[in-house]
């Protein structure tokens, strides 16, 4: 199962992708480009068209008609959704696309104006649905999870087929009439069939696992009007309801943004291409698809940089709600600037971080959607992709149209900039207001819904950047005496990555917990309070009850690692009263407690630490010499003495010594070592293969994830739960990519599990 082990976990390293989702990523790039190539063809041909035959002032009209056909789409497919096989909607879409575009190039010498209104519904009604249609498609295949990680990269394919199109654009403009593009267009379409048919394989595969034939039986007939009667039922929450009202607002505003940017910079590429044309007598056609194709590949190679270099950062660090913020935050910007200066190089500089932007808001939009009720999600995607996108193009269309009767020139476009600046300032108070919203939801989902994984989610999402007064809600939920074990895990978990003071309190009660799962995650989650590191009076009295508190637990608890990772946790909280406590320990005690005291004083790094700890260098416990060993090598000077007992250890053939010489490879990351750790690898001892492994993944080196992955999947459950524990402590790299291919070899197992069994069992039934 894990021959390949070594080239996956490096792909996994550059993609943070796991082996089992690539066939899904593959194929679900593969449409997203191939689409993204037809589009950007099909919106070039048709606007340039349109312009040569009706010219810049009727541009408007263009937009109209375009939002009047989206609006019919939707209400047709959302219809559809209910009675057809989604692939069947796909492969009918494509093929009545392709249909239809042959039959208006044959109204190419017989009725421009026909020929052009079939190009219109094609991509209008057709195109535009298809994209909304495979975006749920898209993320059904995935879990809420993996999204975080895959979106990104299949959102990079379509920027890559969009660079592909501009390439292609630029090249042959100066070769070929503007109507013979729409061959390519066609063939665009029509590579997407094949990547549909491998697609349903994999469908049917994953429905088989999840029952999906009994969900899309519960789901069925929920047409457009129907899902809007149900919407204003009591079973969509009234948080949800208010969410996804906020949501239609902030599409509504992003399109007539757009729309009005799209306006102003054709207009600005226009005016230059007609001066190009004027001076060197070109063809109006040939150089505004020219122009048209290479900033094309100028806004998609920026937006490929921001997906693959800022994006996930700055979702992580603003959070959905604040990510979405930045897109109107930096047009307004753009667009100031082009009030005051509107000229070629201002709309297009306007038109790229509008671009740009848009990346993060639209990677930030689609995480938003978690937050909706999963039965919701298809026809809401339809509702504001379909409907509400267009209406809010018509709203900025119309705007434009009525401006072009009292104003025109210098007027016109001043008034379009100042539409556009107030439109950003509303959308940005807009998706302020909607940070509250979208916390909203998500409490209301922890608090009262019944089933885990939703709950789950919403803890997720509230471990988010940027909510307010949350913590409140995860602390209530992590003291609820009737709650569940993994619920609470799972707070822990979230509080620690929020890492605020006023959670010190909720935590430090779980230290008492009768259940050693919450006390050990309430310990981990303290580690990742920096401030109760920092030397400082600052939180001085909550850093003094944490301390007391975890002194309390050492003294109580009966299990060996959360002792240990009291003292250790107790060594990075500097201050007198610590150090005293952990010495007076050290003189009392004997056997494991001293050793793992040892072990804690060795976070000091301090001169005279190591005096005190140089005597258990020649105790007669090897295991205390060893942890002595490790404690003095913290420092520099003293690392190669301790590397002497550790090559002692790893040359005495006694088993035990090997052990632990073993572990302290990993703990003082002995990196000439190396080579010897990989020759125990191969040894036939569990035990000796396991520490060899888990000191090379401490020291980052990646041969060690084949081996640990294999002990895990060995069936032996008290050496399997030996390196768990032992790989909490590893290189945070190596341990992703373990994770990733622990959770492909799980789901492999369930797979055989439900093959080997009766064709309609599911995981949905089992115990």
């Amino acid at each position: 199962m894990f021959e390949n082990i070594r080239q996956i976990s490096l792909i996994n390293k550059i993609f943070n992708v796991q082996r089992s989702e690539w066939p899904k990523i593959i194929l679900s790039s593969a449409i997203k480009l191939f689409y993204k190539l037809a589009f950007v063809i099909a919106w070039t041909v048709i606007v340039t068209i349109f312009l040569s035959d009706f010219g810049v002032k009727n541009l408007p009209l263009l937009f109209v008609v375009n939002a009047g056909f989206t609006i019919l789409g939707s209400f047709f497919f959302s219809t559809c959704l209910d009675w057809m096989r989604r692939e069947n909607i796909f492969l009918g879409m494509i093929f009545a696309s392709g249909l239809l575009l042959f039959l208006a190039l044959s109204f190419l010498d017989t009725s421009g104006m026909l020929f052009f209104g079939v190009l219109l519904f094609v991509e209008a009604f057709l195109m535009v649905h298809f994209k909304i249609l495979v975006n749920g498609f898209i993320e059904e295949l995935f879990t809420p999870v993996e999204s975080e990680r895959t979106f990104p990269l299949i959102e990079g394919a379509e920027t890559i087929g969009g660079i592909i199109a501009g390439v292609l654009i630029v090249f042959l403009s100066s070769e070929i009439a503007v109507y013979n593009f729409i061959y390519l267009w066609i063939g665009a379409l029509f590579l997407i069939v094949p990547c549909l048919f491998i697609q349903g394989n994999i469908v049917k595969k994953i429905s088989a696992m999840e029952g999906e034939e009994n969900h899309h039986k519960e789901r069925k007939k929920l047409g457009f009007l129907t899902l809007l009667k149900k919407v204003k039922s009591e079973d969509f929450k009234n948080e949800h309801r208010v969410f996804v009202q906020g949501l239609v607002l902030i599409v509504l505003f992003q399109w007539l943004l757009f729309n009005l940017l799209e306006f102003q910079y054709t207009i600005a590429i226009y005016n230059n291409v007609s001066d190009v044309v004027l001076e060197a007598g070109s063809g109006f056609e040939h150089a505004f698809v020219h122009d048209l194709g290479a900033l094309f590949i100028f806004f998609s190679v920026s937006a490929l940089l921001v997906q693959l270099f800022v994006g996930s950062r700055l979702i992580n660090s603003l959070g959905v709600i604040g990510s979405m913020l930045l897109h109107p935050i930096l047009t307004l910007l753009s667009l100031i600037g082009l009030m005051f200066s509107f000229s070629f190089k201002t709309a297009v500089l306007a038109k790229n971080n509008f671009t740009i932007s848009s990346i993060i808001h639209t990677n930030a939009y689609h995480s938003a959607y978690y937050a909706i009720g999963e039965e919701y999600r298809e026809h809401i995607r339809e509702l504001l992709e379909g409907i509400v996108r267009p209406i809010g193009a018509l709203i900025g269309t119309v705007g434009v149209i009525l401006m072009q009767v009292f104003f025109s020139g210098e007027g016109l476009v001043f008034v379009v900039n100042l539409m556009m600046i107030i439109s950003a300032l509303f959308m940005i108070y807009i998706a302020y207001v909607q940070r509250d919203k979208y916390t909203d939801s998500a409490i209301i989902d922890l608090l009262n819904s019944k089933e885990k994984i939703v709950r789950f989610n919403a803890i997720d999402i509230l471990a988010q950047k940027g909510h307010k007064k949350t913590n409140k809600v995860l602390e209530d939920v992590l003291l609820d005496m009737k709650e569940s074990i993994s619920i609470k895990v799972r707070i822990l978990n979230a509080l620690g990555e929020l890492h605020e003071v006023d959670s010190l309190d909720a935590i430090v009660k779980c230290l008492g917990h009768r259940n050693s799962a919450i006390r050990l995650n309430a310990v981990e989650s303290l580690f990742k309070f920096s401030s109760l590191r920092q030397v400082s009076r600052k939180n001085l009295y909550q850093k003094y009850i944490v301390v007391q508190a975890l002194k309390a637990l050492y003294k109580n608890e009966t299990r060996r690692n959360i002792r240990a990772k009291v003292l250790e946790l107790l060594s990075f909280i500097s201050s007198v009263s610590n150090l005293e406590f952990l010495l007076e320990i050290l003189r009392n005690e004997k056997g494991d407690t001293r050793d793992d005291v040892i072990m804690a004083l060795g976070n000091y790094k301090n001169e005279l630490i190591v005096k005190i700890l140089k005597p258990y260098l020649n105790f007669s416990s090897p295991q205390t010499r060893i942890f002595a060993a490790i404690a003095i090598g913290r420092i520099d000077r003293y690392k190669k003495k301790s590397i002497q007992l550790v090559d002692e250890f790893l040359d005495s053939g006694c088993h035990e010594k090997i052990l632990l010489g073993l572990y302290a490879v990993g703990e003082l990351e002995i990196r000439s070592r190396r080579d010897l750790c990989n020759e125990f690898v191969n040894t036939k001892h569990k035990d000796v293969k396991m520490y060899a492994a888990v000191a090379l993944a401490k020291m980052g080196f990646n041969e060690s994830v084949a081996p640990i992955v294999s002990l895990l999947f060995s069936g032996d459950s008290v050496l399997s739960g030996n390196l768990k524990r032992l790989l909490k402590d590893i290189n945070v790299r190596i341990y992703k990519n373990i994770d990733k291919i622990v959770k492909y070899g799980v789901n492999e197992k369930i797979e055989d599990f439900l093959d080997k069994n009766e064709s309609s069992l599911t995981l949905e039934n089992l115990e």
